[in-house]
């Protein structure tokens, strides 16, 4: 087969040539039925064999290939009357209203003319297609349609009208008024000469505006539009065949009018019938026309739905589609297995095959998996000879398959450990939300992430739901591992900072670790090292802390000797308090900025000086050990955690007081206009800023007395971690909520000139706009549950909209962006090679290779003396 390598140059769009439709037709339809009594297509019917053949058994009497093989042919409809093409109707209107309806030429001058072509020309050749577009609005046509007489035969062109749906009226000066009919429409479209359609912007060899009336119907081929065999043995057509068997039985009647000389009134009833099937045919979603349905209600589906929308074929069959090799189910946490790991259920595994070549050093493995079958895991589903022929093994045949196994033959065997695949979590925001994770089979019906992979995906464990997509061949499996395999993608692209790592109770698990009075006993030592599935080197390391413990006394490892175990022996690190030195933790403890998901600058620190999978390995081992250590220390919270002493209750109450006449004092200065003025804003507005200001600074009063006398529990420390929560959440449980605001606003609705009928009218105190002095502990009074309540509802309404705009916007971005790369050089191109960036983001640096987008030439300078003055 000779294979002949075309470039495309480009796509042309255009208007179909009747002509072209008749050469592309491999048969005139000419009636409605269209089976015989024996259940055969008829020959001249819609399900013509000619078209091409959806039974199994039947041949194409074209091309003579099978159902399945056979693309399918055109057809065409002879249709009695010209029709209107429903979807130019705006541009078949315009063109009825600027050119001459006796000579058919446009309403402009000669020299008009000649500068509108040359105009077009120019911009047609350098591709510049909007801007012709938009001159042709803006010159073309404005100035044609102004004019009623015609510069060239004089003739005094009548109003034209067009009436929703798709009927043309002419009014002549008198104001009487005729229906235009497509027939008249057409006549005047092919009086229009060439040098006047170029300047309309049509192109005379690919579009004529003759054209947009359509004298002959293309039918689409039997395959686009195929029949179903329901169970009762009944067949159920396509809904485009129901609307030709319509448009054929209509158009039929209509010659049969026309030829016996029925009345007027009849043929144009008629008339309106076929061009109201052809016009439903091509879009039943127009407005002002009633919808073709079946005969069960249900709206028939046209040509334009089922090529535009979500649901049409370039969205749903062409941009996204469906594929095998794949599975979705719900997802659960699992802490034991590897950061890069996903966990996969038996029956998943069986299902899901991998095709894997015989060689002569697998060969016996392999056949081992022959003989285990598609019921014993781990088995095979399927064998493959080297001329492509399939074999489905089963109980029976499974050992006759195993025997005739030779080298070049593939085996499609189940998935097993180790095995890489593609681990996905829609929406997929970002390219993180796909990446390659190792297959780890697991009993149970759910896939098993590990919580510190959550991140990347947006992930939590309250009903999501996940795909994995197994790669078939060697090079999908390459790509996999080396490009989209989870340990290359710990950091983020938008910011730098690792977006794998701890969470939650890890955190406050290695934070209550490694406290400097920390003092674990050598046997329990021993067994946290242990649970966190340590090194050769790990455990020398931990024999080397017990050894030198021994020697200064003590029947005890410090939590942080049993951190460092894990680091490596050459790490100098030191930040956020944190200072370690020759791989053992000396200072600080190990909080939320030092592994947090999103924060870990330890994490970061680790992975730029050993690489992607040491700092996964690592990762894995200290999340396994901050939960262990929370498993033995223990962490509850309670409501005594929010029992603050006497004197913080009353420094509290005190707090809310002075803001109480504060805000007393800036009313009475309101109500005498004797604020300052503030330009831009009026005297409303300065004192609504006013008052949250004082409110706002009460509430850090509270918080910092709260951080001062909360007694140390599980809630303050996972505040003081930054684990999850914050003080000011403790503050807002303990003492006061702080001010409702509405769309960053006081809540300013409700009754009039009040919010509830319990305030005065005019009564502007913050209390009566939104302001919540009672905290949850104990309890909101009913109108402070109101205002509570109403920005929350706010919020979540507004959570919706957000979603589903932010989701068009980021298809419309990304779908802008397609095309373009980083060139070699470093600029910015796109595919035609125009540059749009002389260097990526302006700085030519990569997020995911910064620190919060800027080099650390500080960290590098600070490594480089200190291993200066140790040399020294």
């Amino acid at each position: 087969m000779e294979v002949v390598y075309k470039k495309i140059s480009g796509i042309k769009y255009a208007l179909l040539n009747p002509e072209a439709i008749r050469k592309l037709s491999v048969v005139k339809i000419i009636t409605p039925e269209l089976y015989d009594e024996e259940g055969y297509p008829i020959r001249g019917g819609l399900m013509d064999p000619r078209m091409g053949v959806v039974d199994p058994g039947l041949r194409c009497e074209t091309c003579g290939k099978p159902a399945g093989k056979c693309p399918g042919h055109f057809g065409h409809i002879e249709l009695a009357r010209p029709v209107l093409h429903i979807e130019f109707l705006p541009i078949i209107y315009d063109t009825l209203q600027i050119v001459c309806h006796q000579c058919g030429r446009l309403k402009l001058t000669e020299n008009e003319l000649d500068f509108a072509v040359r105009k077009i020309d120019r911009y047609k050749k350098s591709g510049r297609w909007t801007r012709a577009y938009k001159f042709i609005k803006k010159f073309v046509i404005t100035r044609a349609k102004n004019r009623t007489k015609c510069p060239n035969c004089n003739y005094e062109n009548p109003k034209v009208e067009l009436r929703k749906p798709y009927r043309f009226y002419v009014i002549d000066k008198d104001g009487e008024e005729r229906r235009m009919f497509p027939v008249e429409i057409r006549s005047i479209f092919e009086k229009i000469p060439e040098k006047d359609a170029l300047a309309l912007g049509f192109d005379n060899v690919n579009s004529r505006p003759e054209w947009m009336i359509l004298t002959v119907l293309p039918v689409p081929p039997v395959p686009v539009r195929p029949s179903i065999i329901l169970e009762t043995g009944e067949r159920a057509e396509d809904d485009l065949t129901h609307k030709l068997v319509d448009i054929v039985r209509t158009n039929q009647r209509l010659h049969e009018a026309i030829a016996t000389g029925a009345p007027q009134i009849v043929v144009e009833d008629l008339y309106d019938l076929l061009q109201y099937h052809v016009a439903t045919y091509i879009n039943n979603t127009l407005a002002g026309i009633p919808k073709a349905v079946h005969r069960s209600g249900k709206p028939i589906k046209s040509l334009v739905e089922r090529i535009s929308g979500k649901e049409g074929r370039i969205r749903y069959n062409l941009l996204g589609k469906r594929v095998n090799f794949s599975a979705r189910a719900v997802i659960s946490p699992d802490t034991k297995i590897r950061i890069n790991e996903v966990g996969i259920p038996v029956e998943v595994a069986k299902t899901l095959t991998i095709p894997e070549r015989v060689t002569e050093w697998n060969i016996e493995k392999l056949k081992q998996y022959v003989l285990n079958g598609p019921d014993r895991y781990p088995g095979a589903n399927y064998i493959i000879s080297p001329d492509g022929k399939r074999f489905t093994i089963t109980e029976d045949n499974k050992e006759l398959l195993a025997e005739r196994l030779q080298p070049g033959w593939i085996v499609e065997r189940h998935l097993l450990n180790g095995d890489i695949v593609l681990f996905g979590r829609y929406p997929s925001l970002h390219r993180l939300s796909i990446m390659g994770h190792y297959v780890r089979i697991l009993p149970g019906k759910t896939f098993r992430l590990h919580p510190a992979a959550c991140t990347p995906y947006n992930a939590d464990f309250d009903g999501d739901e996940m795909n994995i997509h197994v790669p078939q061949t060697e090079e999908a499996r390459a790509e996999t591992k080396y490009l989209v395999a989870l340990e290359n993608h710990m950091i983020s692209p938008r910011y730098g900072l690792t977006i794998v790592g701890g969470i939650q109770d890890v955190i406050t698990g290695l934070y209550l670790l490694t406290q400097d009075d920390t003092r674990i006993e050598f046997s329990k030592a021993v067994e946290l090292v242990y649970l966190a599935n340590p090194s050769e080197s790990e455990i020398e390391k931990l024999v080397r802390f017990i050894k030198r413990a021994k020697e200064e006394g003590r029947d005890y490892l410090t939590g942080k000797e049993i951190f460092s175990v894990f680091l490596p022996d050459d790490l100098i690190f030191e930040e956020g308090g944190v200072k370690i030195e020759d791989g053992e933790l000396k200072e600080g403890s190990i909080d939320a900025l030092m592994i947090k998901s999103e924060k870990g600058v330890l994490i970061r620190y680790i992975y730029d000086k050993y690489g992607p999978r040491f700092a996964l390995e690592w990762s894995y081992k200290v999340f396994l050990l901050g939960v262990h250590y929370q498993y033995l220390h223990g962490i509850t919270v309670t409501p005594s955690d929010w029992d603050l002493p006497e004197e913080a209750m009353k420094k509290i109450r005190e707090i809310l007081e002075e803001a109480d006449k504060k805000v007393q004092e800036i009313m009475d200065q309101y109500k005498h206009h004797k604020l300052p003025k503030v330009p831009g804003r009026s005297e409303k507005q300065v004192f609504e800023n006013m008052v949250q200001q004082v409110l706002s600074e009460a509430l850090t009063e509270i918080g910092e007395i709260v951080k001062k006398y909360a007694p140390i529990s599980g809630t303050t420390l996972m505040a003081i971690t930054k684990a999850r929560g914050d003080i000011r959440d403790l503050a807002q449980i303990i003492s006061a909520l702080g001010q409702q605001s509405f769309r960053g606003g006081l809540i300013e609705f409700g009754y009039k000139k009040r919010n509830l009928s319990m305030f005065k009218p005019g009564d502007i105190h913050p209390i009566t706009k939104g302001w919540v002095k009672s905290g949850y502990r104990e309890g909101l009074k009913p109108y402070e549950l109101f205002f509570h309540a109403l920005p929350g509802r706010d919020a979540l309404m507004d959570t919706a909209i957000r979603t589903a705009k932010s989701g068009y916007l980021y298809r419309r971005v990304a779908h802008a962006l397609y095309e373009i790369y980083v060139h070699s050089d470093g600029t910015v191109r796109d595919t035609t090679g125009r540059v749009i960036q002389l260097l990526f983001g302006e700085d030519g640096m990569f997020p995911q290779k910064t620190h919060h987008g800027k080099l650390d030439i500080d960290g590098i300078i600070k490594e480089i003396l200190k291993k200066v003055e140790k040399e020294k």
